[in-house]
């Protein structure tokens, strides 16, 4: 397999020269060799420029330490060398991942849909895309309609994509497809954690179903799912979405302790029938959901798509 070192190729010498190599640039679908990997929480600073930063995992790949981190203040994540992550007793708090992450997490703790769902300080609104694990193929003609969208208003279309293990592994050919969609900027993708293996079990109460199932480990399939983004390539982002958006007081816990900011949805269009600016759409990509990709093209009908402000969780408001 590919190894992680070799990522540092593929930088331009202009960031090669300007970050000294702190910033990895990994190649998507791609494979990785990721073992060690640990949680390891802290508030540092960035070597080469000094970005205030929490350091959320730690792995080795090819004998080599990385750490796995978030920007502050952009949300943004990165895989840097841990030897470029300094300065962990650096005051960095209450910043905007700070906030969020409080915010996010906060009582009071609804069994169905907590963490973020409407931005309520902001006029953007925000599409995601569910995969779960699914025999079907994807709503391929869904994100080519999105790419459309790229060649009318010539900006990239936004879009959060929570993948499942389950989904990743058996539908290879089809993540490929849309990571296509993402080299060639036609979508600019934000990866969200949706587990490792989405367990549901039929006519059991969400209080016993999804990752509240005390026959499993929600630490391990939230861990387990990161870890195989990062095998695959795929830059998880600080956002985890739960089977079911399905949820308790402990389960949100351990996502704040985690690091991670709970993402779930004003907007299930297939649900809803309808959105409104600043809400959170929730789709299903899978085959599983046709419904909703339908009522999301007669809400957007006559071109309505383009009077929406369509932003990456990224932009969400402080």
């Amino acid at each position: 397999m590919q190894m992680l070192p070799l990522i540092f190729i593929l930088l331009s010498p202009l960031v090669y020269a300007q970050n000294q190599s702190c910033y990895l640039k990994m190649n998507e679908g791609q494979n990785y060799q990721i073992t060690d990997f640990q949680t390891q929480r802290k508030s540092c600073v960035i070597s080469s420029d000094q970005r205030a930063i929490e350091q959320l995992r730690v792995f080795r790949s090819d004998g080599k330490d990385y750490s796995w981190v978030v920007d502050k203040f952009t949300l943004a994540s990165y895989v840097v060398p841990s030897s470029c992550v300094v300065s962990c007793d650096a005051n960095t708090s209450n910043l905007k991942y700070d906030t969020l992450l409080k915010n996010s997490t906060a009582h009071p703790f609804p069994l169905e849909n907590d963490g973020l769902t409407k931005d309520s300080k902001s006029k953007n609104t925000y599409l995601t895309v569910d995969l779960c694990p699914s025999s079907k193929a994807y709503d391929r003609d869904f994100f080519q309609y999105l790419e459309k969208y790229t060649e009318v208003k010539n900006e990239i279309f936004p879009i959060a994509i929570a993948i499942s293990g389950g989904w990743l592994l058996n539908h290879k050919q089809e993540l490929q497809e849309i990571l296509n969609l993402h080299k060639t900027s036609k979508l600019q993708i934000t990866w969200v954690n949706h587990t490792r293996h989405h367990h549901y079990a039929v006519g059991v109460a969400n209080e016993h179903n999804f990752l509240l199932n005390s026959k499993f480990d929600p630490r391990a399939e939230i861990l387990d799912q990161e870890q195989l983004m990062l095998a695959n390539g795929l830059m998880p982002s600080i956002f985890l979405r739960y089977p079911g958006l399905v949820s308790d007081q402990k389960l949100i816990e351990l996502t704040q302790a985690l690091g991670l900011i709970p993402l779930g949805s004003r907007a299930w269009i297939g649900k809803t029938n309808s959105f409104s600016p600043g809400d959170i759409l929730l789709l299903h990509g899978n085959g599983n959901e046709r419904r909703g990709i339908d009522l999301f093209y007669q809400l957007v009908k006559n071109n309505k798509i383009f009077e929406y402000t369509w932003r990456a969780l990224t932009q969400w408001s402080k």
